[in-house]
């Protein structure tokens, strides 16, 4: 394995040069990028499908980490990715063929998922970028991206959906807000919450829909974000 290339722990590789100083300071700790949630990932996906494949959609889905971790857990997940950040998704083809997986069970759109569809102001700081209410654009780290409601996707998934994955850096509400009245046809949920006011909303949201909540920690051990794993009966 070349420098150039970084191996974790479950044998995920990643371009080297795309981990931040906080994120191998961590590694250096434990050699897994997030071992709370990813231990939720295995738990939610350790009960065999009947039929169809496992489908996985992963918003705010970064360089592509959770995706191909799911795609190796279960060699029948169909993964769709939302990214709206370029070099990050760009990143996102390239670690799938790094990581040996086949291009046809990846669908990647360049977009943010929101409560609108149209465009939005995005604030470009690598793994913290984050959607920008109003106005225009001020700075070059501030542009224009497309945005996109999840419910016109879950709608046209006759299927429904196994597991959602939700890291967003502070939009988290916009993005289940969009998800509509098709919320239901997505099984189970990891969201990824920034800030105790927001995960109190997360958490909220998904007691009003009649969910049950299997996690609900607004600090995690070993990441920076809180987590609320829930699930539709």
């Amino acid at each position: 394995m070349t420098s150039d290339i970084h191996r974790f722990d479950n044998g995920i590789l990643i371009e080297a040069a795309l981990i931040i100083p906080l994120q191998r300071a961590r590694y250096a700790v434990c050699n897994i990028h997030e071992p709370e949630e990813e231990a939720w990932f295995r738990r939610l996906l350790a009960t065999p499908q009947q039929g169809a494949p496992v489908r996985f959609l992963d918003i705010g889905a970064g360089v592509g980490y959770y995706g191909i971790l799911v795609a190796q857990l279960r060699p029948d997940a169909q993964v769709t990715a939302f990214e709206p950040l370029p070099q990050h998704a760009d990143a996102i083809l390239r670690h799938w063929a790094l990581n040996g997986l086949s291009p046809d069970r990846l669908t990647l759109h360049r977009v943010a998922a929101s409560d609108v569809a149209g465009v939005a102001r995005f604030v470009f700081d690598q793994y913290a970028s984050h959607l920008e209410p109003g106005g225009n654009p001020v700075s070059p780290a501030v542009q224009t991206v497309a945005t996109a409601r999840l419910d016109s996707y879950l709608n046209a998934m006759a299927a429904g959906v196994d597991l959602i994955k939700i890291d967003v850096q502070g939009a988290e509400m916009a993005v289940l807000s969009g998800c509509g009245t098709q919320a239901r046809k997505v099984r189970d949920w990891i969201v990824g919450t920034h800030g105790g006011g927001i995960h109190r909303q997360v958490a909220s949201w998904f007691h009003a829909q009649g969910a049950e909540i299997l996690c609900d920690a607004a600090t995690v051990n070993g990441q920076p974000d809180g987590l609320v794993i829930a699930r539709f009966a």
